[in-house]
């Protein structure tokens, strides 16, 4: 073991005890390199400090290691008895103090004692580590202590994730479900399906303006109360669409669904932050978001399925009742959330204009979003254009959900770790999906793995969008980037939905899905780009 170095009123103290010192090449590592040091680096830390060190110093370690702890002092003279010293301990993160001020910042008062020169040595030596400043817990000390571990989500937490989470399946669901019953709509109503996808692209628009609204509007209202009388809307515009006369009351009620979709995106988009400990925020977001797998892969097969045997009309009866038992549970098991926010509509430009990772997530979502919903608002004609039968476009369109939930499931640490890749990896696989489509002509089985390809990068979409924005944004600036992030997506869901009606009517199906691949192309490059820049 190396030689230890202590002052004589140190050693005085703790003789009969036994002391542990840091080798050279350890003591380097703990202090790092400091410009004009020089002469070879001595420590002084006994093993166990003097009572009287620990009551008037209050002398913690620094950190703790394998090797013991250690004490790293700041850097200046130490006017006082015990002023032979050296200066050789330099804080890691520490602004110096003035030699003459002690721990209050105020001058340093004269020892007066009865206690010999080796005790004032000492008590003056403990005044000066006093300055020391006490560091986070690092995660190793946490795992030792279990004390000192964060909070974990209670069952009562999860409960409430997943109301939000079936909140956002029925809304998800009443957002997307025309895509499945276009064919019946248009056929019934009298009208073509490029104009029958508008009721994917009214709501998309109202969404867009509706968020920011919400977010200034209901800025002093309890959230839980906000989400709850969404959810009842989201009810009520689905029945005035089930029974609607002709496709004009059709879009009039689609304006009520775009109003509670850009509302409650706003508002539960970062709710995960309030209702689970900081830990499990990663897996209740993506929990909440996984409501957007489940719409997919449960949602538009289930109401196609109900569409194609019962009448498109009793699709959306069903999807009333679903949006009422959604409002039940967030009623009965979401805590109340009074409003922290004070945001005004000056709030959503100086964001954009501030925050340059802001504007790289609006980019992102523009270019995802407009390049799925250009191809999949069509994907019913897609497939039947391709030789495929209409009554195997529900079983197809389960693939497609499938794949995309189970994607949301496991994106939870996959996100967490590796952001950037996880957004590469999505732009690509989407990408990919569109254009084999393109050549699975009347086989089965080749659109069900390319449906399986498209769906696993869509399904990681909106928890990695999110979590950019989470991260982009400053703590109290959440829901204003949730409600950007929920007007971009839904004018690229309108921008896409309206340029895919355009070629359909003009060029046919399956333009829209080169279209949609090239749209995915720069995703790739803008995330490629910020993973380099952040390993420089």
């Amino acid at each position: 073991m190396p030689r230890c170095f202590l002052p004589s009123s140190v050693r005085a103290h703790s003789a009969a005890q036994p002391r542990v010192c840091h080798g050279a090449a350890t003591r380097r590592r703990a202090l790092g390199s400091r410009p004009g040091w020089s002469g070879t680096l001595q420590a002084f830390v006994p093993a166990a400090l003097p009572p009287a060190l620990l009551s008037l110093g209050q002398a913690t370690p620094r950190e703790h290691s394998r090797s013991g702890p250690t004490l790293v002092h700041r850097q200046g003279d130490l006017r006082s008895p015990a002023d032979r010293l050296p200066r050789l301990w330099a804080p890691v993160r520490a602004k110096p103090v003035p030699p003459t001020r002690g721990p209050s910042g105020g001058p340093v008062p004269a020892l007066k004692t009865r206690k010999g020169p080796a005790e004032n040595s000492l008590i003056a030596w403990s005044a000066a580590v006093t300055t020391l400043d006490r560091p986070a817990r690092t995660a190793d000390a946490a795992v030792r202590d279990p004390s000192a571990a964060p909070e974990r989500a209670t069952p009562k937490q999860w409960l409430a994730v997943a109301a939000v989470s079936l909140g956002v399946f029925v809304v998800m669901t009443s957002e997307v479900l025309p895509v499945g019953l276009l064919t019946p709509i248009s056929g019934e109503l009298g009208v073509s399906e490029g104009t029958a996808g508008l009721m994917v692209t009214v709501p998309g628009l109202v969404a867009a303006a509706a968020a920011p609204l919400s977010i200034v509007l209901t800025r002093r209202l309890d959230r839980r109360l906000v989400l709850i009388a969404l959810a009842v809307l989201v009810a009520g515009a689905n029945l005035g669409a089930a029974t609607a006369t002709g496709f004009g009351p059709l879009l009039a009620a689609r304006v009520l669904v775009g109003i509670a979709i850009g509302a409650f995106w706003a508002v539960a988009g970062g709710i995960a932050l309030r209702l689970v400990p900081a830990r499990d925020v990663p897996r209740a977001t993506a929990a909440v978001y996984g409501g957007i797998g489940a719409a997919t892969v449960l949602g538009v097969p289930a109401g196609t399925l109900i569409g194609d045997h019962f009448g498109w009309r009793a699709a959306l009866v069903a999807l009333m009742a679903l949006a009422l038992a959604a409002t039940a549970a967030i009623a009965l098991l979401v805590p109340r959330l009074p409003s922290h926010t004070s945001v005004s509509f000056a709030s959503l430009p100086k964001l954009v204009r501030r925050n340059k990772a802001v504007r790289t997530g609006l980019a992102l979502t523009f270019f995802i979003v407009t390049g799925h919903f250009i191809a999949y608002t069509f994907i019913s004609p897609i497939l039947q254009a391709n030789g495929l039968p209409a009554s195997q476009v529900s079983g197809l369109l389960l693939a497609f959900g499938a794949a995309a939930l189970a994607a949301t499931v496991a994106s939870g640490s996959l996100i967490g770790r590796h952001l950037r890749g996880t957004l590469v990896a999505l732009g690509v696989t989407m990408a990919l999906g569109m254009a084999l489509m393109a050549f699975a002509v009347g086989d089965l089985f080749s659109a069900t793995a390319v449906l399986v390809l498209w769906g696993a990068g869509y399904g990681l979409v909106s928890p990695a969008v999110q979590t950019w924005y989470m991260n982009a944004a400053e703590p109290g600036e959440v829901e204003i980037a949730t409600s950007l992030n929920t007007v971009m997506f839904n004018l690229s869901i309108a921008a896409g939905s309206f340029a895919g009606g355009f070629a359909v009517d003009r060029t046919g199906p399956t333009a829209v899905l080169w279209i949609g691949a090239v749209l995915l192309v720069p995703v790739v490059a803008i995330a490629a780009r910020s993973a380099r820049n952040a390993r420089r």
